[in-house]
């Protein structure tokens, strides 16, 4: 319990239902069928993603065991049909897609989608290595390659976690305003629930490392997320993309250098990160911690109100 109290701590996973949350009312109580159903009516890309999340949570379905509940695929759907183009709305859907392994009923969980999502935002690196394990699914190594290459060159490299987490806390705020104590633990909770699955990343470099053009790219890739990426887990992607790499070759020099450099980094965010937990007891502090996610992503965030606070 020590471990999992000490991650809701530092990312506030589920804050409002697991107790972190000092606030009053973020109880499994609030959370009923009406309230899917409240958010399926209203009928928002951001309101029906949120109705799916809540629809999936089984204490909510026990609640009223009687009444069927809109599926969660279903109001993934309406939210897809209503905002087709929208960045925000398909990466947090197709977030949980395997492109090693797409099941049938997945939703935009192909190379089609996976090149709309790049051509959204052609400068953001991750879209470009979200596109070569697609690529790779396809058995088209050297496009996936290039993506990589095009991927590590990319100004910008973000999963888009502080615009998701904005949305969804946002849209809890405008369609339940019963939420307003814990509408934002619920926004990071959501959101850090649906990152992208990132076995892409290591599974490629492990298996096409031995070849030189694919080695270089792994490490100027990871190399890249280590250093620029906008959230915290990305950045341990990058780490882990040079060790598999260093690993596999029997490098153990190179392996210890990454691993001194992670290990120095989790120092510096565990301090920035149980300041800012000290923080987010105040409900002015987390609404100035949400608009700066908004603006400025995870990393920035985490540097701008963890370095000036006091320690609890």
């Amino acid at each position: 319990m020590g471990l999992f109290r000490k991650l809701c701590s530092l990312l506030f996973l589920y804050a409002a239902l697991l107790g972190c949350s000092e606030e009053p009312g973020c109880d499994q109580d609030f959370f009923t069928p009406d309230v899917v159903r409240e958010l399926a009516d209203t009928n928002t890309p951001e309101s029906l993603l949120l109705a799916s999340v809540f629809a999936e949570w089984e204490f909510v379905q026990e609640k009223d065991p009687g009444v069927a509940l809109p599926s969660s695929r279903y109001l993934r759907r309406e939210a897809l049909r209503l905002a087709p183009y929208d960045e925000a709305i398909v990466a947090f859907i197709s977030a949980d897609c395997d492109p090693a392994q797409v099941e049938a009923e997945a939703i935009a969980c192909t190379l089609d989608w996976a090149t709309r999502l790049r051509d959204l935002d052609p400068d953001n690196g991750f879209y470009w290595a979200n596109l070569a394990h697609y690529q790779l699914s396809e058995g088209d190594t050297d496009a996936a390659l290039e993506s990589y290459r095009k991927a590590a060159s990319s100004p910008l490299f973000s999963i888009g976690w502080g615009r998701q987490v904005y949305g969804l806390s946002t849209a809890l705020q405008k369609a339940l305003p019963a939420s307003q104590s814990c509408a934002i633990e619920l926004g990071v909770g959501i959101a850090a629930a649906n990152l992208p699955r990132f076995e892409g990343f290591i599974k490629s470099c492990r298996e096409y490392s031995e070849q030189e053009s694919w080695r270089d790219a792994c490490l100027n890739l990871g190399s890249k997320i280590e250093n620029e990426a906008l959230s915290l887990i990305t950045r341990n992607i990058g780490f882990a993309m040079q060790k598999v790499v260093y690993e596999k070759e029997g490098d153990l020099e190179r392996l210890e250098d990454v691993k001194a450099r992670q290990e120095q980094f989790h120092v510096l965010t565990n301090s920035q990160n149980d300041r800012i937990a000290c923080l987010w007891k105040d409900a002015e502090a987390r609404q100035e911690w949400l608009i700066n996610i908004l603006n400025y992503d995870e990393m920035e965030t985490m540097r701008r109100m963890g370095e000036g606070a006091a320690e609890c």
